[in-house]
């Protein structure tokens, strides 16, 4: 593992340890010693605290930190409010790649210029995302009259995209590990079950021809 992939990995097994350690402290230590009412007043604000320290890390680091905290948001089963409703909209913060290197991710996929592979390619995405990002483009005529369409987007991965999902992967697993050992939330769900059916559905968002494949069931 390269420095910068560990830094990465260490950040967020930090970020994890910190905050099982603070919810075992308020929610299952002070209780033990009479402490409940304690813990229960400063519940809502250390839960609004721990989701945006989330919030940050995950837009600082983007990958699966974003898909993670997507998740997160949407377990109102599970989760407080607190923490759901700070991790809305966490999708439509991840800064966009600079157009220098979707431009060499792009040409080392095609294998030519990005001039040659399209009569143009809009510099501006569409769209950004945590895994990849749209550029809108139109094919040259040649294409165009093979496909009976000349208007496309192109979705293109962000670079190094591959390393930092297996980064993140191995992190979440190891928290996941973590969890299985709290009874508090192994009552309620399977950590290590659920970390590897999110790695699954992960390395199929990054499989472009797999999504390929579902856009033409889509479309037939």
């Amino acid at each position: 593992m390269q420095s910068g992939s560990r830094a990465r990995y260490r950040r967020i097994l930090r970020f994890a340890a910190l905050s099982l350690a603070q919810t075992w402290w308020y929610d299952l230590f002070l209780p033990r010693v009479g402490l409940a009412r304690l813990a229960a007043r400063s519940r809502s604000a250390r839960m609004q605290r721990i989701a945006r320290r989330f919030h940050a890390l995950a837009v600082d680091l983007g990958g699966l930190m974003i898909k993670v905290g997507q998740f997160m948001s949407s377990r109102l089963d599970v989760l407080p409010p607190e923490i759901t409703k700070e991790l809305e909209g966490l999708q439509d913060e991840v800064p966009p790649v600079p157009f220098a290197d979707i431009r060499a991710a792009a040409e080392a996929q095609l294998g030519m210029p990005l001039e040659r592979a399209y009569a143009w390619f809009d510099e501006t995405p569409v769209a950004a995302a945590s895994l990849g990002q749209a550029h809108r483009a139109r094919l040259t005529p040649a294409d165009a009259t093979l496909s009976g369409f000349g208007a496309v987007v192109v979705k293109v991965q962000r670079p190094g995209i591959d390393e930092i999902v297996d980064v993140d992967l191995a992190a979440l697993r190891r928290v996941a590990g973590w969890l299985s050992r709290v009874r508090l939330v192994s009552d309620r769900v399977d950590a290590p079950a659920l970390a590897e059916e999110f790695a699954a559905t992960s390395r199929e968002e990054i499989d472009y021809l797999h999504e390929a494949q579902n856009a033409e069931r889509f479309g037939a």
